[in-house]
């Protein structure tokens, strides 16, 4: 009997698998033309300002990979919104990684907190800022981990602008533009062919919440509303977290008749759910009814004991009736439920008013 000729056969064998495996992975080969991220990603990666500092979250990914194929943007630095969140910032962020930008000296900072995650942060953004642009696209998590939308201002389409100090005005009229520049993008996006046949929503879902957020924390109340009706027509968002922000966006406005008006709607397609409780707890401060907004924010706090803003307005209501003693207590519940650093800001923002 032969010998088996093994080298012979290791060869037929390469020679049949190579093309089964390019066949078989054809579905997860790079189809990017298709997908969200390929175009409008693209452009705005694009309109990023010269020699600028990107700080990208959710598009991370699109924009390294694009910069590594195509050398996109090669005079623009980026930095992974992620790799400043947690306690690897030092080693994540050195001088041989980024030798173009000015770090902060890692041995004035702690890193075994947000608070000192933060400080690090601001260090960074305020050493690069007179140099260098520092841009990044929006990123509700970032801003719920570092409450810095104050020193951001819209820009361009997705991308947000470091302003120190909030050193210009936040509500300049570019914020609109802005916005008006992402739905343009929007719907150039929406008429390409055979688009809803690809992922590119799920991009979206998770942009235009962040954008109205942004609006939000910056007090921009009549663009986080265009922004709200987006997510109310557009990804039908129609659930009680979504009414629950536009009544309290109406609120915060001085809208009181109108969100008295949309409270009713509320009320009946959500009866029972906790949010349409804590809307109506809020809306009766607002109208002034203190008592009967006490009751509601009672039973809203025992509805969710561990939330932090459902114990923090009740306490704002106890003050505001004169009741220190009970007021001083939900406060400090609302202390123990803090859980991200917008959380903890607000808390100051209470205890210095």
């Amino acid at each position: 009997m032969s010998s088996i000729d093994w080298r012979r056969l290791v060869f037929v064998g390469m020679a049949c698998v190579i093309p089964f495996n390019v066949i078989s992975n054809y579905q997860q080969a790079d189809r990017s033309g298709l997908y969200f991220g390929e175009s409008l990603l693209k452009r705005v990666s694009l309109s990023l300002e010269d020699r600028s500092i990107f700080v990208t979250g959710m598009s991370w990914f699109n924009f390294y990979y694009h910069n590594d194929v195509m050398r996109l943007r090669d005079d623009v630095t980026a930095i992974k919104a992620w790799d400043l969140i947690g306690p690897d910032v030092p080693d994540l962020l050195t001088q041989r990684r980024y030798p173009d930008l000015v770090l902060p000296e890692v041995s004035r900072h702690r890193f075994d907190s947000r608070e000192g995650s933060l400080k690090y942060v601001q260090d960074l953004f305020q050493g690069n800022e007179s140099h260098r642009p520092i841009l990044m696209d929006q990123n509700l998590t970032f801003f719920e981990q570092f409450p810095l939308e104050e020193d951001f201002q819209p820009y361009r389409n997705l991308l947000l602008k470091y302003r120190s100090g909030s050193s210009e005005d936040t509500k300049e009229p570019g914020s609109r533009a802005a916005f008006e520049e992402f739905k343009s993008l929007l719907q150039a996006e929406v008429n390409k062919p055979r688009i809803y046949q690809t992922q590119w929503i799920n991009k979206i879902a998770f942009y235009i919440p962040s954008i109205a957020a942004h609006y939000h924390e910056t007090k921009r109340y009549q663009q986080e509303r265009e922004v709200l009706k987006l997510m109310y027509d557009f990804l039908g968002h129609r659930g009680p977290d979504w009414w629950f922000k536009r009544i309290d966006n109406l609120i915060l406005d001085a809208q009181n008749k109108k969100a008295r008006q949309e409270f009713a709607l509320m009320k009946t397609q959500f009866p029972n759910q906790f949010e349409t409780l804590f809307m109506e707890g809020l809306l009766l401060r607002a109208e002034a009814k203190l008592e009967e907004s006490i009751k509601h924010l009672q039973q809203t706090v025992a509805l969710k004991p561990g939330d932090f803003r459902p114990r923090l307005e009740l306490a704002k209501t106890l003050q505001m009736l004169g009741k220190d003693e009970q007021a001083a207590r939900e406060l400090d519940g609302a202390k123990k439920n803090i859980r991200t650093l917008r959380e903890w800001k607000r808390m100051q923002k209470e205890l210095t008013s």
